[in-house]
Parts: structure tokens; C-alpha cells; sequence
């Protein structure tokens, strides 16, 4: 936990940017246009009308979510990616890894939504019961097309594996 603090003490010491606003469907649909990223306008399109759309910009970096930044939410372009200096990827791979673990530890305990509440919001954690069917849903008709193409027979098997 130390050495995570004191990276997060280097990149604040570098006064890099990070604020989260609240954007127009109409601003965010033009931001995500112009950058080229059609997932996210895809992603607006499933967010249900009148739900907030949060944005962080993270140094030069914007992120559109409805919901909070998780350790595994650690996605982006490949290009950026390769773009980035080894430093930096081994600090965004660290702080991932290690806040992964702490979140695990905290939660693999919790196996329902009112303890993980009971637990997680004492810490000024926001605790948002999924909503995993319309999720899908969604999912499976906005997106799994796209991947279906793209990959062919491995997303049919990624599609048919079951836990």
C-alpha cells in the first residue's frame, strides 16, 4: 500500500488534470464522434434517457461512464497504450493490480447486495446494485454483433462458455 501511495504522490505532484463533469447526450454523442470512438456513442445510446452522463478527464484522456471507476476498468485504445512510456504503463498495471486485491478482499466476502452496501459505504463508496439482465441485453444487441464479426468462431465459443 505504500508504494501505491507514494506513486499516487508522484502523479499528484505532477498537477495532471482530473475532473468529472456532467454532460448533454448531444455533447457527449459530438466529443465521442469527432475522437472516433463509437463504442462510447453506443454506450450513450443504451444509457436510459435522463441519466446522468459522468465524464472524467484524466490529463489529456476522457472517460465517459454512468457508474464509478472499478480496478478492472483499466481499458483503453492500443494505440494510446503503446503510446504510453514504460513508466507509465507500469504504474497504471501496478495501481490496477493492487487495487484489484484490496477491492477482492474487501468484497469476496459479501455474496449479497445489502452487506456489500453495509460494508462498502462506510468508506464513501457508492454501492449500485447491477442490473446484469438489461445489461445483457443490451450488450447482446449492441454490441456481441460487432464482436461476432470481428472474431467469428472464437466469440462463438467465447459466447457459449458458461461459469
Amino acid at each position: 500500500f505504500a508504494a501505491i501511495e507514494a506513486r499516487m504522490r508522484e502523479i499528484i505532484a505532477r498537477n495532471a488534470p482530473f475532473t468529472k463533469s456532467v454532460w448533454s447526450r448531444d455533447k457527449a454523442r459530438q466529443v465521442f464522434r469527432d475522437k472516433g470512438e463509437a463504442f462510447k456513442l453506443e454506450l450513450i445510446d443504451a444509457i436510459p434517457e435522463g441519466q446522468d452522463l459522468k465524464i472524467y478527464e484524466v490529463s489529456k484522456y476522457v472517460s465517459m461512464t454512468f457508474h464509478n471507476y472499478g480496478p478492472t476498468n483499466v481499458v483503453m485504445n492500443l494505440e494510446i497504450w503503446n503510446g504510453l512510456s514504460d513508466d507509465h504503463k507500469k504504474l497504471l498495471l501496478d495501481v490496477s493490480r493492487e487495487t484489484q486485491t484490496r477491492i477482492r478482499e474487501a468484497t469476496e466476502s459479501v455474496d449479497n447486495f445489502a452487506k456489500a452496501k453495509s460494508e462498502l459505504e462506510p468508506f464513501g463508496m457508492v454501492v449500485v446494485e447491477a442490473k446484469v439482465e438489461e445489461f445483457r441485453k443490451v450488450a447482446q444487441q449492441k454490441i456481441w454483433p460487432a464482436y461476432k464479426s470481428q472474431y467469428g468462431a472464437l466469440w462463438d465459443e467465447i459466447d457459449g462458455f458458461k461459469v
